[in-house]
């Protein structure tokens, strides 16, 4: 539902900001 695509959103947002060469790699 909307609220776990929220919480998914929001530790990609997270995670994003923590490793951003990484998720880009990844991607």
């Amino acid at each position: 539902g909307a609220q776990k695509h929220l919480a998914r959103s929001a530790v990609l947002a997270v995670w994003g900001g923590l490793v951003p060469d990484d998720s880009a790699a990844r991607s």
